[in-house]
């Protein structure tokens, strides 16, 4: 891992990007965000998994922001509101939320990737169909056995393959789905998400992904947040830290 400076631009690139697929993938649920100063949000209920709230500036914008999440939470829900604090500068527990978990954004420049060829048998290719993304979201969950449902009807809607920027990347063996990831394009910044490795090496996945961002995106830099053995793994294959984040969750609301 470099020890060199981050510029704190590109830190906030990384924010921006997961802002605006977190935003792609809103709008093709009916429910669309909006951009704030500082902040990104979501007054009509995200998808599984996606944040209500994406902070895109620090400490100098906090005030601004934690005035902004109190008046959005305060619409009554069934669920909870979940805030992803960008820079890990909140404190959201004054108001109700508790810390879910901590990662830590990462990066890396296209043009110092050394590409290791995938291993004899396995194949990297992208999305194009809903079926296709319909089993890739299903290996994804770690759920292959709901194949056999309705093709686009989970997270990720068959319109996202159309859209400009946006890569669903599938990683075969035997021609079955072992692993695969997102890329998508936005701020500056190539954002790479969703990497999951189903009973492979994870790093044959994240090696392949970055060989296909290498060749569509060429000369671009990569950003993406991860923590734990998964933050371990993209260390490996070449990305460095950039700062930290935390996502918060509020207790559930009961509809007035």
């Amino acid at each position: 891992m470099s020890t060199r400076a981050i510029p704190l631009h590109l830190l906030e690139h990384a924010a921006h990007n997961n802002a605006l697929w977190c935003d792609a993938v809103c709008k093709l649920h009916g429910r669309p965000g909006e951009f704030r100063d500082g902040l990104w949000l979501n007054r009509f209920g995200t998808p599984q998994y996606y944040p209500d709230a994406v902070t895109l500036a620090g400490a100098e914008a906090a005030q601004r922001q934690l005035l902004a999440i109190s008046a959005l939470i305060e619409k009554p829900r069934a669920g909870a509101w979940a805030v992803k604090d960008s820079f890990s500068c909140l404190d959201l527990g004054c108001l109700g939320f508790r810390l879910l978990f901590e990662a830590e954004w990462i990066s890396l420049n296209l043009s110092e990737l050394e590409l290791i060829p995938l291993p004899a048998g396995y194949s990297s290719t992208e999305i194009h169909t809903a079926s296709e993304l319909n089993a890739w979201e299903n290996v994804w969950r770690g759920d292959e056995s709901s194949a056999a449902g309705e093709p686009n009807g989970g997270i990720f809607r068959a319109s996202l393959l159309t859209q400009n920027g946006i890569k669903f990347i599938a990683i075969r063996c035997d021609n079955r789905i072992v692993g695969g990831g997102i890329l998508n394009e936005g701020g500056d910044v190539i954002g790479v998400s969703n990497v999951f490795a189903s009973a492979v090496e994870p790093e044959i996945i994240w090696q392949s992904i970055l060989a296909h961002a290498a060749d569509c995106f060429p000369g671009t830099t990569v950003v993406g947040y991860e923590s734990g053995r998964d933050l371990d793994t993209a260390l490996r294959s070449g990305f460095r830290t950039l700062g930290p984040l935390r996502v918060w969750l509020s207790a559930c609301r009961e509809h007035a």
